[in-house]
């Protein structure tokens, strides 16, 4: 599969994959989404036509759905990502609630230039791999954060790196303590 495949992908896809792995079911989902369940159904269909792989384990009856592990790997990078260059995220990565990752800005001076007129700084986002960034949190262009760190929950990352292994909390977001080798992912 080419990168150029996952250009079909679009919000609503994603927004079904969230709901249906949320809720464990297509009718509950489509309800929620105010869509029918055909339409629910046919958008994963759709998404996994161009991930090439099985989003969930349908057990059929009232049993509930469960995501498989492309599932799994592709709701952890089905939040906010404004890539006008580059993004970056690696595998298992975890992203919670209302993350926003964006590689630009505008550099806004306070003048009278209206801010959608002012230049576009771009600089790539790198979130490495095993990383797991909390509930509301914003990493900001140029940032980079190594694997197996966790960004804890409102925390704003600023343009530079951040080691892998770390603990970062905190606005801007500053190391708060080394992380264990409880489960370590290699």
């Amino acid at each position: 599969m080419s990168a150029n495949d996952w250009l079909g992908i679009d919000l609503r896809h994603l927004a079904a994959l969230e709901a249906v792995a949320r809720t464990r079911s297509f009718g509950r989902a489509a309800r929620e989404l105010g869509y029918t369940q055909s339409a629910v159904s046919q958008q994963i269909a759709q998404l996994e036509r161009i991930v090439g792989q099985r989003l969930f384990h349908r057990p059929g009856g009232p049993r509930r759905v469960e995501p498989t592990e492309a599932g799994l790997l592709l709701l952890g990078h089905a939040d906010v990502i404004s890539a006008t260059e580059e993004v970056t995220v690696g595998e298992l990565v975890a992203l919670g609630e209302r993350v926003t990752l964006i590689d630009s800005d505008h550099a806004v001076d306070g003048g009278d230039t209206h801010w959608a007129r002012a230049p576009l700084h771009v600089t790539p986002v790198r979130v490495g791999r095993n990383v797991v960034v909390g509930a509301n949190s914003v990493v900001l262009r140029g940032a980079e954060i190594g694997p197996n760190a966790v960004v804890a929950a409102g925390a704003v990352v600023r343009s530079g790196e951040l080691s892998g292994g770390w603990l970062y909390g905190g606005v801007p977001a500053r190391a708060l303590k080394p992380l264990g080798k409880v489960g370590s992912a290699t």
